[in-house]
């Protein structure tokens, strides 16, 4: 993993820096006492000052903490670090007492409950713990994090996908109920329209398969879905109208698709009548990197909150929270005899379906 990689970078980059500013202080002491800068012994010093403190390391890193810390056994962690602690504090002390007996004493030497140098120890051995538990908690919340939303994305995805499964059996509902009604009025026709419903079957099926679509493909199914309610009322009595944007001006913008249709369909379930005067308008406009859709239908006598329910609409709505979040709009104008929705998504050239 390449999050696993950096914090390896992380601590070899802080043991070489560490191990350089040492061998750079007793370089330094031996020229000062007119000492070889780098002989054998300045070599095997090094290396015993600095065992205990990567082996503290080394231990803490690769079994308390993955063990332990990792898993929120935190007394458990804590017990382990004080005995680990302890056991590199005797062997630095034993260290510290080895090279006291090979060197002279200073006449007059201060005495120490603790020495200076077991307190340098202490204090390094505690700041590797310290930055060691640090770094690794820092590193677990990063992954704790894109855990987080690798699930909430499967989530949403997989609430995507049975929001998409949806649409089907509610538009097939609709157009058999239409065609239904069709075959006691004009039998031909309703013959038709069986067969430009399988058109559009043929549409959702193959093409609504995909996250995003190009906006070009479902005004054509729009065209044709429209087309197809079109032939099943009189033109006298019900007035279709549609506005699209030039197919050269979309051609590099995809939509979630079927994300129009059930506003379209509602419009023809809750605007038209037989008996009086209707009409429906779909509309579909590009401004300012933003797609606007507009759908308004003639009301007849239809509850106010008729287009408002319904598990289509809910659906639609479910869809654009998932994709575009705060960035899709949807508005609801009412009036004594017209109903109608606006939608606004933005439409950053070839758009592609994100989970926010």
């Amino acid at each position: 993993m390449k999050s696993n990689r950096i914090e390896s970078r992380i601590y070899i980059g802080l043991w070489v820096l560490t191990i350089a500013v040492s061998i750079l202080d007793i370089v330094q002491g031996n020229i000062n006492d007119n000492l070889p800068i780098m002989d054998m012994r300045t070599i095997m010093v090094g290396i015993a000052r600095f065992t205990p403190f990567i082996a503290l390391f080394a231990v803490n890193n690769f079994l308390l903490i993955p063990r332990w810390l990792k898993t929120n056994r935190y007394g458990y962690y804590l017990l382990s670090v004080i005995i680990l602690l302890g056991f590199i504090l005797s062997i630095q002390y034993f260290g510290f007492v080895q090279h006291k007996m090979q060197m002279a004493p200073p006449p007059m030497r201060r005495h120490h409950i603790i020495p200076p140098p077991m307190l340098f120890n202490l204090s390094y051995d505690i700041l590797i713990i310290g930055i060691n538990c640090a770094i690794t908690l820092m590193f677990q919340s990063y992954y704790d994090k894109l855990e987080h939303e690798r699930l909430r994305k499967a989530s949403a995805e997989s609430q995507l996908t049975y929001l998409k499964a949806q649409i089907n059996p509610h538009f097939y509902m609709n157009m058999l109920n239409n065609i239904h009604g069709m075959i006691v009025i004009d039998s031909e026709r309703a013959q038709q329209m069986v067969i430009d419903m399988s058109h559009l079957m043929r549409y959702m099926l193959y093409e609504s398969a995909s996250d995003m679509i190009p906006l070009s493909k479902e005004i054509d199914f729009l065209s044709k879905y429209i087309d197809l309610m079109r032939s099943r009322y009189p033109e006298h009595k019900v007035k279709i109208t549609t506005m699209w944007p030039k197919m050269e001006d979309v051609a590099d913008i995809c939509v979630p698709p079927l994300i129009f249709l059930v506003f379209v369909e509602n419009a023809f379930k809750h605007g038209v009548s037989f008996k009086e005067q209707s009409c429906v308008t779909v509309e579909i406009s590009l401004s300012d990197h933003t797609l606007s859709f507009k759908c308004l239908n003639t009301m007849h006598g239809t509850k106010p909150d008729a287009h408002a329910s319904g598990i289509g609409l809910i659906n639609a709505y479910q869809r654009l929270q998932l994709i575009y979040g705060k960035e899709a709009h949807v508005a609801v104008s009412k009036a004594e005899s017209y109903y109608c929705v606006t939608l606004n998504i933005p439409c950053h050239g070839a758009q592609k379906a994100t989970i926010v």
